[in-house]
């Protein structure tokens, strides 16, 4: 442009797509359980090349049981209603002794949360504690990628484990056992009693 007028615009020979100068990273893969315990998991992940996250979001999957009841009286999900597809219930089950507290004479059924977020890294070192867990649930792990450019799709998850204490001295359920016992001499004896220990102990 000058004093007498401006010229024709000069157009680009491409389209200039207006975004971040960085894309969004790419997933994490080598998702690895490194060590847990009833309250407490340990997570570490490879880091993927290409562009580079600032931070990790670590979502889990938590499984346990409830009473058959309570199942049927949870909330219905919004959204479902109107789409006329009938959602499939879980299958009951009888009680299993995974979680501490279960009755016996009570009816169970699984549930699911569904992936929810169970914690995220301060910056971009590939490793975190969750201290979010409940002994006796069952749980598995995902990793995501975040940048100014956005968030990653999700790694593969983890296998499932059931949180509850590796390291716990050996200890014998002594409740089965009689105050006092008598047998003829030369007779054998024999006693079936319940004994906890993590590592699995050796019986003798």
């Amino acid at each position: 442009t000058n004093a007498i007028g401006d010229s024709e615009p000069l157009l680009g020979l491409t389209p200039i797509v207006a975004k971040y100068a960085l894309d969004p990273p790419a997933q994490p893969y080598n998702i690895n359980i490194a060590d847990y315990d009833s309250k407490w998991v340990k997570l570490d992940w490879s880091v993927a090349p290409g562009p580079k996250a600032d931070k990790y979001i670590i979502e889990k999957l938590e499984t346990f049981m409830i009473p058959k009841d309570e199942e049927e009286e949870q909330p219905k999900p919004q959204g479902e209603e109107g789409e006329g597809e009938e959602v499939e219930k879980p299958k009951f089950v009888m009680p299993v002794p995974r979680e501490p507290g279960l009755k016996r004479d009570q009816e169970y059924v699984e549930y699911s949360t569904g992936w929810i977020v169970a914690g995220i890294t301060d910056d971009d070192f590939p490793e975190i504690k969750i201290t979010d867990v409940q002994e006796g649930y069952r749980y598995q792990f995902r990793v995501k990628a975040s940048n100014k450019a956005g968030i990653s799709y999700p790694s593969e998850p983890t296998d499932e484990i059931i949180a509850k204490k590796r390291k716990q001295k050996p200890m014998i359920d002594r409740c089965g056992i009689p105050n006092e016992m008598h047998i003829v001499r030369g007779n054998h004896l024999t006693l079936k009693v319940k004994v906890e220990g993590e590592p699995i102990t050796e019986k003798s």
